[in-house]
């Protein structure tokens, strides 16, 4: 239609850790990730699907645009900027719609669900994680 709405889906599967990520939860003095032996053996897969709505292919005269995602990754995925060791469910969206040339009210939403109870990627005995 445009360049405003598209559909895309993609996909992943990694074996171990890809690579390490740290986080710092006060600002930088200290930093913590994953244990890397969580991701010994680890195979998991992964998905996203994009979807973007331009309002003008669909109501005539209207500008603005919506978008929508989702991303599902399996316990012990491992890629650059990515790394988990529970099953992990985010989504979310955006909406733009310019009002006046001046005036462009928009919005965006997000959500991530850790489930809890899942599996270890790197036990075998299939123990459930606790935290």
């Amino acid at each position: 239609m445009s360049a405003d709405s598209w559909f895309k889906v993609q996909a992943g599967r990694s074996e171990g850790l890809v690579s390490s990520s740290l986080r710092s939860d006060d600002g930088g003095f200290g930093f913590s990730g994953h244990d890397d032996l969580s991701f010994t053996d680890a195979k998991a897969g992964a998905y996203r699907a994009d979807l973007s709505v331009g309002l003008g292919d669909f109501f005539e005269g209207r500008d603005g645009r919506l978008t929508f995602y989702t991303q599902n990754l399996d316990a012990g995925y491992s890629a650059p900027g990515q790394a988990t060791i529970k099953d992990t469910e985010q989504y979310g969206g955006t909406f733009r719609m310019p009002v006046t040339s001046r005036a462009e009210p928009g919005g965006q939403g997000r959500s991530e669900d850790r489930r809890p109870g899942a599996r270890d990627p790197g036990d075998r005995t299939g123990r459930r994680l606790t935290s």
